[in-house]
């Protein structure tokens, strides 16, 4: 065994592990697989758990994953070898795990050789073994001269992300083992370090980046300098575009990556880290909408920065508080949340920061074409999400958003079909489309704590107002009178250009007067735009209709 392999000691930093039946007799069947070989091969396989299942168990987490190793044998032959075992001797450990209350089913696909989604430097393959999920794991060198009979326990454990997934146990020796020194040490301070120089760990895969971060945010550790220092690296930045625009493994592999981050445990975390690494740019902002804005703002370099407005802060901790707080702290504001996921809220604060980009030129092509691709952006992080298209209806809506939102704010709101009409053109995900705005604003104007007060009131306000008002129904309002209707009463045809401000009209009135029956809006309509004529035999285009500008 190599000389540099640790046995754990008992201690103040002791650590120890325990077992589930069916893992004590998957390690009795390796045993045996192990003594099955001539002596001169057994002497020199060595078969261990390791990976983050097992640091899963040295926390006292039962998942019932197993991750097994070998650096004798590669991923493909270790599972076809002990599978051929099962196959002569499956019926022995059959009856055994059935007595000792042990799920029976051993099933090795010996088809596949390589799991999809996972690194190019590294080879698995899945199994279920006695009711357990077994990953056969095996860390190939991007050196075409690589061997796997000279690779170490140590080699190994050097390729893997950090410190704390470098602890193994021996199924030979029955032991735990330190392949890098710092696994037991980083445990228990909490510590997520590379076991390699970051800079040759983040070459072997440049999204071990995000993997890092988001191990961070699940366990509650802190990353060490050297490799936050490593991650602020620009040469590593180009390197992680470079990998997304690889079709094989980069762009089906980035989405999944920042989905899994806005899943962990702490989000809030993560994102504070993607921003201050100086990863935002390259993680956010797609190839292809930087090119556009190359195009249409060929003098501004916002973003190629690779740190973007320090109010990030305070986009994140508000959104964090109105999840975890919203009902006792902004209850209105809260409200904006309503049918959004927790995963597609973080996503939408992290875009809130696009909303710069939105285009201020005055051909409609450019101004589609960024929105566009910005929608795009989106896409390739989740292609399944559902906030694409409400985040395209909130760009575009996004100046008469915030110019309702300033006249409830200044009391310049005089009747409620003011802000009930902009509602009916927002639709339904107007909700979603508000909240993106107060982001937007956060993003771009919470430079002090004073600002962010002043922005959250002011959409608190807003809120207050659509309840007081009970506009929240006028997106599904029906209107009292239809183009019928209004043919039957005033013999207005259905093809002129004015039935439509009419039918405006009327869904004003109904919004000024929320508990209003049809009878009263059809006597308003007749006393104040159209003259009753039932019986009027003239041509229709000498209906007298006077349209007062006051009351639409």
């Amino acid at each position: 065994m190599d000389q540099r392999l640790v046995k754990m000691t008992t201690g103040p930093q002791g650590l120890g592990v325990s077992f589930s039946n069916s893992e004590r007799f998957l390690i009795g069947v390796l045993q045996d697989f192990r003594n099955s070989k001539p002596p001169g091969v057994a002497a020199r396989l060595e078969i261990r758990f390791t990976g983050t299942p097992l640091c899963d168990k040295l926390r006292g987490l039962e998942t019932g994953e197993v991750e097994l190793t070998s650096t004798t044998l590669s991923c493909k032959r270790f599972r076809l070898e002990l599978a051929g075992f099962f196959l002569s001797y499956g019926v022995r450990y059959i009856r055994r795990a059935t007595a000792y209350g042990v799920d029976p089913i051993f099933h090795i696909d010996t088809a596949s050789d390589e799991e999809p989604g996972e690194p190019p430097c590294v080879a698995t393959a899945r199994a279920n073994i006695f009711g357990l999920n077994v990953t056969f794991c095996d860390f190939r060198a991007l050196s075409s001269h690589y061997s796997v009979s000279h690779n170490t326990a140590h080699d190994h454990a050097s390729r893997r992300e950090a410190t704390i997934d470098t602890i193994a146990y021996n199924v030979i020796t029955e032991t735990l083992e330190d392949l890098t020194g710092y696994g037991r040490h980083d445990i228990y301070h909490g510590i997520i370090r590379t076991p390699l120089p970051s800079y040759s760990t983040f070459q072997y895969d440049p999204f071990r980046i995000i993997r890092l971060t988001r191990l961070a945010c699940d366990l509650q550790y802190k990353l060490a300098l050297s490799t936050l220092r490593a991650m602020s690296d620009v040469n590593f930045h180009q390197d992680l575009l470079d990998m997304l625009m690889t079709a094989q493994y980069g762009q089906r592999q980035f989405g999944v990556e920042i989905m899994e981050l806005l899943r962990c445990r702490d989000p809030l975390k993560g994102m504070w880290i993607i921003h201050r690494s100086g990863l935002y740019s390259p993680l956010f902002v797609s190839i292809t909408l930087r090119r556009e804005l190359e195009l249409v703002y060929p003098h501004r370099r916002a973003y190629h920065c690779p740190f973007w407005p320090y109010t990030y802060d305070n986009v994140y901790g508000i959104v964090n508080c109105l999840m975890n707080e919203g009902s006792t702290r902004y209850n209105n504001v809260a409200s904006y949340l309503d049918g959004i996921g927790p995963e597609d809220t973080w996503l939408t604060a992290a875009f809130s920061h696009l909303a710069q980009l939105r285009p201020m030129p005055t051909a409609p092509e450019e101004r589609a074409t960024i929105l566009k691709a910005i929608i795009d952006s989106l896409e390739a992080i989740n292609p399944d999400t559902k906030i694409s298209c409400q985040l395209r209806l909130a760009l575009s809506n996004l100046d008469d958003i915030q110019l309702c939102v300033d006249k409830v704010a200044k009391n310049q709101v005089r009747k409620p079909k003011t802000i009930g009409l902009p509602l009916r053109c927002w639709g339904r995900t107007w909700r979603f489309q508000v909240f993106y705005s107060m982001l937007a604003e956060l993003a771009y104007q919470g430079a002090n704590f004073e600002t962010c007060t002043r922005v959250m009131r002011r959409y608190e306000r807003f809120a207050s107002y659509i309840d007081q008002q009970l506009l929240a129904f006028a997106v599904h309002m029906t209107p009292l009178l239809d183009r019928q209707s209004l043919w039957d009463l005033f013999r207005v045809d259905e093809e002129e250009c004015v039935t439509t401000a009419i039918l405006e009209a009327v869904v004003c009135w109904q919004l000024d007067h929320p508990g209003g029956s049809r009878e009263a809006a059809i006597e308003w309509l007749s006393h104040t735009l159209l003259p009753i004529s039932r019986d009027r035999t003239n041509s229709h285009s000498d209906l007298p209709i006077k349209l007062k500008r006051g009351e639409r």
